[in-house]
C-alpha cells in the first residue's frame, strides 16, 4: 500500500458514516509500511477517538506531533485532536509550536488563543493575546484577550482593550457586542453608559445591515395555537435550562407548540429531556444568522425567543433580520439587547420597576411576582447539617467576573464583624493557578486575612458541585451584578443568601436587582439589604444565631419548593399569557404589504 493510497477525504467520509473500525484497519495497514506518515498518524488518532480508545488515540496524536516537526498545519490539526481527547496541555504545546513556526498566521494564533481560553488557561490566554496584538493587527486578537480578562475578574481592563480596539477597528461587530456584554461587569460605568454600549450594537447592525420586516404569512388569528421558537446555544446542562424548562414542560400544548433552534452542537442528558417537550428540534449549529432567520420564517414561527442576549455565540443578527413577526428576549442575559427588531423583554416589577424603560430598547413585559421559575437538578444531594460549634463559613460561588472591588470590600467588613469566620470562593476561573494568585492578591489588598480564605475549583459533576454547599453557612451575593443560579442553588441546598438591592433605573439596572426578586419570591426579602450597611448587618445577624441558622438550613429547601420560584404550572401560565398578549398586539397592528 503506497502513501498515495491514503485519501484523507475518504477516511473522513468513513468516519462520518460510522465506519471508524474500517478506517482504523486501513490506517493501521498503511502505518505498518509508512510509520513516519504524520497525516496518517493524525487520522489514526481521530479514528481511535471515535472508537473511544482514548489512550491509543493520544499516542498516535503525540506521534503525529513528533513526526510533523514544525509543520504548522499538521500541528494545528493534531492540537485539535488532542483538545478533543481532553489532553489540554499537550494540545497547547502543539498549537504553540505551530504559532512559533508561523507567528504571523492569524488562524494559528486564534486556534491557540481559543484553546487556552476555552480550557480555562486564562492567564496564558490573556498574556498570549497581548503578545499577539503586537504582531498581528486584527480585531480577533484583542477580542479574545478581552474575553480572558473579563473571565479573570478584570472587566475594567477588558473595557480599555475593547475601547482601544474599536478606535482602531470602528464598526467591528464582535468587538461592539463584546463591549456591551463586558460593560455589565464594570463597576465604574453608570447604568446609562452600560445602556449606550448595547444601543451602539443595535445602531451598528442597522447601519451595516439595513432591514425592514418581511411580509410574514403568519395567520393573524389572536387566539390560535402559536409556534414559539426558542433560540439558544445552551440547550444542555447550563444555567438557562434551569429556568426555561418550566415553560417548556408545563405550557398548554393546545395553546402553543415549541420549536427549538440549538446553535451549538453539544448535547447531553438535559438536551434529551428538553427534546421531549419540543414539537420540532433543529440543529442550527452550522447555520449563519441569515440562514437561521430564513429557516425560522420557513417554519412559520410566530414568536421568536432569544435566550442569549450578548453572550458568546449569540444570534442577535438573526433577530435583527426579523426571524418572526414577534420577537422577545428572556432570561439568559441581564440587560437590553439594544436591537430595535427585538420587540419585548420579559422581566418583572422588582427587577425592572417603572422607569426601567429608559434602559431598554425593547418594550418591558412584567410577569409578576417573579420573571423566573427554577427547576432544581434532580440529582441534587440532600441538605446536610453544619456543625454548630465550627467557625461560620461565608461563601460565594459566583462567576469571578461578578466579584468586583466593592463586593470584596463589603465582604471584608462582614468577616471583620464575625470573629473567626471564613470565606470560601469557588468558580470556574479558579482552575487557573495564575488566576487564583491574582485573586488572592486582590483580596489581601482589601484586608481579607489569607488564613481565613479558601479558593476552590468547581467539580465537573453538578451533584458534586452542590455538595460543596455542605461547607457553607451563609452565601454572599455579588453586586452590582447579582447571581441567579448561584442564589437558587444555595437556597435549594439550605444556605441563606444575603443580597444587596441595586438602585432602580436610571441609577441601576436589572442585573443588580435579581437577588431582590429571587429572595422575595421565596419569602425571604429580609435577607436583602437596601444599603451596604444593611447587607453587612444582615450577614452578621444570621451568623450570630447558630440555632436559627440550623433551623433555616433544615427548612429552606421545602420553603423554596413550595414558593412561587418553583411553581412551574403557574409560571408557564403567566409566561404563556405574556406571549399571547404580544401576539394579540401584533394581530391588531397594521397589515403588512
Amino acid at each position: 500500500m503506497s502513501r498515495a493510497s491514503i485519501n484523507p477525504a475518504a477516511i473522513d467520509a468513513m468516519l462520518r458514516a460510522g465506519q471508524a473500525e474500517a478506517a482504523r484497519a486501513q490506517l493501521a495497514r498503511h502505518l505498518q509500511r509508512h510509520p513516519a506518515d504524520a497525516d496518517a498518524a493524525a487520522m489514526m488518532s481521530g479514528a481511535l477517538a471515535r472508537l473511544k480508545q482514548e489512550q491509543q488515540a493520544a499516542f498516535y496524536a503525540q506521534r503525529a506531533v513528533e513526526i510533523a516537526g514544525n509543520d504548522p498545519a499538521r500541528l494545528v490539526g493534531v492540537g485539535a485532536i488532542l483538545a478533543g481527547l481532553r489532553r489540554t496541555a499537550d494540545a497547547a504545546v502543539a498549537y504553540q509550536r505551530a504559532a512559533r513556526a508561523r507567528p504571523q498566521d492569524l488562524d494559528i494564533r486564534l486556534a491557540l488563543l481559543n484553546h487556552l481560553y476555552l480550557t480555562g488557561a486564562l492567564a496564558d490566554a490573556a498574556s498570549s493575546a497581548e503578545q499577539a496584538q503586537g504582531e498581528i493587527d486584527r480585531p480577533q486578537i484583542p477580542l479574545l484577550r478581552s474575553f480572558a480578562l473579563s473571565a479573570m475578574g478584570r472587566a475594567d481592563e477588558a473595557e480599555r482593550v475593547l475601547a482601544e480596539s474599536l478606535a482602531r477597528f470602528p464598526g467591528d461587530q464582535p468587538l461592539t457586542t463584546a463591549r456591551a456584554a463586558n460593560a455589565n461587569y464594570c463597576e465604574h460605568l453608570a447604568a446609562p453608559e452600560v445602556f449606550q454600549r448595547h444601543a451602539d450594537y443595535g445602531r451598528l447592525l442597522q447601519t451595516a445591515h439595513p432591514t425592514t420586516p418581511p411580509p410574514f404569512r403568519n395567520s393573524r388569528e389572536p387566539d390560535r395555537r402559536l409556534r414559539i421558537g426558542i433560540v439558544s446555544a445552551d440547550l444542555r446542562t447550563h444555567s438557562i435550562t434551569f429556568y426555561i424548562e418550566a415553560f417548556m414542560r408545563h405550557a398548554d400544548r393546545a395553546a402553543v407548540e415549541i420549536v427549538c433552534y440549538s446553535t451549538l452542537n453539544v448535547e447531553d442528558s438535559i438536551t434529551a429531556r428538553l427534546k421531549t417537550y419540543a414539537s420540532l428540534w433543529r440543529d442550527a449549529s452550522s447555520m449563519n444568522d441569515r440562514e437561521l432567520a430564513e429557516q425560522m420564517r420557513r417554519d412559520n414561527i410566530d414568536i421568536a425567543l432569544d435566550l442569549m442576549g450578548h453572550c458568546y455565540r449569540h444570534s442577535l443578527r438573526a433577530f435583527h433580520l426579523h426571524a418572526a413577526p414577534v420577537q422577545a428576549s428572556y432570561m439568559g442575559y441581564p440587560n437590553t439587547t439594544g436591537v430595535p427588531a427585538v420587540d419585548a423583554r420579559i422581566v418583572d416589577s422588582l427587577t425592572d420597576p417603572p422607569g426601567a424603560e429608559a434602559l431598554a430598547t425593547e418594550r418591558l413585559i412584567r410577569i409578576d411576582p417573579c420573571f423566573l421559575c427554577y427547576t432544581p437538578p434532580p440529582a441534587a444531594p440532600p441538605v446536610s447539617d453544619r456543625p454548630g460549634d465550627a467557625p461560620v463559613v461565608f461563601g460565594s460561588f459566583n462567576n469571578l467576573a461578578k466579584i468586583g472591588d466593592r463586593a470584596i470590600a463589603l465582604w471584608t467588613r462582614v468577616l471583620d464583624a464575625v470573629p473567626a469566620s471564613r470565606l470560601v470562593i469557588k468558580n470556574l476561573s479558579l482552575r487557573d493557578a495564575g488566576v487564583r494568585e491574582m485573586l488572592r492578591e486582590r483580596l489581601a489588598g482589601h484586608g481579607v486575612p489569607m488564613d481565613r480564605l479558601e479558593l476552590l475549583e468547581p467539580p465537573e459533576i453538578v451533584e458534586d458541585h452542590l455538595k460543596v454547599y455542605s461547607q457553607v453557612d451563609i452565601a454572599l451575593d455579588t453586586f452590582p451584578y447579582n447571581g441567579t443560579t448561584t442564589t437558587c442553588e444555595a437556597l435549594w441546598m439550605g444556605v441563606p443568601v444575603v443580597a444587596l438591592e441595586g438602585p432602580p433605573a436610571p441609577d441601576g439596572g436589572h442585573a443588580g436587582r435579581v437577588g431582590l426578586t429571587l429572595l422575595s419570591a421565596v419569602g425571604r426579602r429580609e435577607w436583602v439589604g437596601a444599603t451596604p450597611d444593611d447587607y453587612a448587618a444582615i450577614a452578621a445577624a444570621l451568623a450570630s444565631d447558630r440555632g436559627s441558622l440550623a433551623s433555616i438550613r433544615r427548612s429552606l429547601r421545602a420553603q423554596v419548593a413550595a414558593s412561587v420560584l418553583c411553581d412551574g404550572p403557574a409560571f408557564a401560565q403567566r409566561f404563556s399569557g405574556a406571549l399571547r398578549a404580544l401576539w394579540r398586539d401584533w394581530c391588531a397592528g397594521p397589515p403588512q404589504s
